[in-house]
């Protein structure tokens, strides 16, 4: 995997669009969306979804842009997940993984407890999203 460059990170993290979907996306973790904790998870949800990034790569590139170390990124996000109202897997999945929803029926995510694969899960289903469901999203 590959360090994002400074532009396509900035690019990412500036669309007006991304960032309307990926708080739709992260809708269902209930989180505070003015916390910086939340901001930073979003952010790396949405970096990890360039398919290119890691998740260390992802908070190395927040924390240039924030002026913060790699790790006061890390640790942000690792308390907002630990902050979740139950684990982030039972959460994605009663969301994302009903039959009955209209969409991503095949996307179950495992029960991980490391931040870095619960995040880099995240920014694929959200690649996934992006890409194959985009319809489903109203924009409007």
């Amino acid at each position: 995997m590959k360090k994002p460059t400074a532009t396509r990170a900035a690019q990412l993290l500036n669309d007006a669009e991304i960032n309307y979907l990926a708080d739709l996306y992260l809708a269902c973790f209930k989180l505070d969306r003015s916390e910086r904790a939340y901001r930073r998870l979003k952010n790396a949800v949405i970096l990890t979804s360039d398919g290119s990034v890691t998740f260390r790569d992802a908070c190395r590139a927040i924390g240039e842009i924030e002026q913060k170390s790699e790790n006061a990124v890390s640790s942000a996000i690792i308390r907002a997940l630990k902050n979740l109202p139950a684990p982030a897997d039972e959460i994605f999945n009663a969301t994302y993984s009903q039959s009955a929803a209209d969409c991503v029926q095949s996307l179950i995510m495992p029960p991980y407890k490391d931040a870095a694969d619960i995040v880099m899960f995240l920014g694929t289903a959200f690649l996934y999203l992006r890409l194959v469901n985009y319809n489903k999203f109203d924009l409007n």
